[in-house]
């Protein structure tokens, strides 16, 4: 059985960078970039499971508030990664509103943040709702050649590039021994 990518570009080529990957018979998706999320389903919303962000330009982190609002109340983890800097702007982001009401769910909904901060070193920060999203520093961790997900489906490589700060270009491929099919994004 070979993977296939379906991805979508969500506001066309002039509108907010979102480009949405499915992979065939596989329920987690996966997001580049979350500039304006209004044109997705709720359904596809709480598929993603890994999001990266090439910059934290708003155009490109917009959407960012929907899918948290999507999400809030049930179990989910979600991997995140971005430029330097970018956990502490997604913290930013989540210690933005009032979470007084956490104690209420039974569920945890969990957001693991990383920023590629060298060419093959992220530096990884977790987010949790039962713990009113306050950063929990997790260290620093090798990526090598620049891989920065890998969950057997799909590996994501990151290179780092200037586009008025800080960015990400990003290469999505199947595991060797699948059908090889690749999916680029780079910056817009």
């Amino acid at each position: 059985m070979s993977a296939t990518y379906r991805p979508r570009l969500v506001n066309g080529r002039f509108g907010d960078p979102a480009l949405f990957v499915e992979i065939t018979h596989e329920r987690p998706a996966i997001l580049f970039d979350m500039g304006d999320l209004a044109a997705f389903s709720a359904r596809d919303l709480l598929r993603v499971r890994t999001v990266a962000v090439s910059h934290m330009h708003i155009d490109h982190l917009i959407g960012f508030d929907l899918l948290l609002r999507l999400h809030v109340g049930r179990d989910a983890v979600i991997e995140m990664v971005g430029p330097e800097g970018f956990a502490r702007c997604i913290g930013h982001k989540l210690q933005g509103y009032s979470w007084d009401l956490v104690d209420r769910y039974d569920t945890d909904l969990v957001f693991e943040v990383a920023d590629l901060v060298g060419p093959e070193t992220l530096r990884r920060h977790r987010f949790r709702q039962s713990r009113r999203f306050a950063a929990e520093e997790l260290g620093d961790r090798p990526a090598p050649g620049g891989v920065v997900h890998d969950d057997g489906h799909s590996t994501i490589t990151a290179r780092l590039l200037e586009h008025h700060g800080p960015c990400l270009g990003f290469a999505l491929e199947e595991p060797i021994g699948w059908k090889r099919r690749a999916c680029r994004s780079a910056p817009g």
